[in-house]
């Protein structure tokens, strides 16, 4: 399950899609990743939100193929800033 934070849109070309890899089995989020989707998927993919995904078995060209769901997923904790020491 992902979780996207940022699409670049390309000219005439696929789209890159940067989001959150979602871990069922302990409930968190195991990474960033990016893969890459035809124009008209990535429009389906909304930032924050969750979707169950199939990808494509090509390592060197990650692509999305189709959305198989919406799925509801939590929040990724932030990382606190550090205050400034006076």
């Amino acid at each position: 399950m992902i979780r996207p934070y940022r699409k670049n849109p390309r000219r005439k070309r696929e789209e890159k899609v940067s989001f959150h890899l979602f871990d069922e089995a302990t409930q968190t989020y195991s990474g960033k990743f990016y893969a890459y989707a035809e124009p008209a998927l990535s429009l389906e993919l909304h930032r924050g939100n969750g979707y169950r995904v199939l990808f494509n078995s090509d390592p060197k060209f990650p692509q999305i193929l189709e959305k198989i769901e919406d799925v509801l997923l939590p929040k990724p904790a932030r990382k606190k800033k550090a205050k400034p020491s006076p």
